[in-house]
């Protein structure tokens, strides 16, 4: 298992993977926004590569309005 640390706007996340294969550099002419393909899939943008895709997230839109407000409840309660 290997984790992935992520700094956004509002907190640090740590995501898990079984794997990774690097970080990479895309050319915009690359990346589709999602929506364009696919009205109901929940990441913003998708990069079509020779090998396979690539799932693009905005990590500052991670969570649900829902789940962020839950997280912050849940976060309140283990700093008191």
């Amino acid at each position: 298992m290997r984790f992935l640390i992520v700094n956004t706007k509002r907190r640090q996340l740590i995501l898990i993977a079984d794997a990774f294969e690097g970080v990479m550099t895309l050319p915009a002419a690359l990346i589709t926004p999602a929506v364009e393909i696919e009205e109901t899939l929940v990441q913003p943008a998708i990069a079509r590569l020779d090998d396979g895709f690539v799932f693009i997230y905005d990590t500052d839109r991670f969570l649900s309005e829902e789940k962020e407000m839950e997280l912050e409840q849940l976060l309140a309660g283990y700093k008191s």
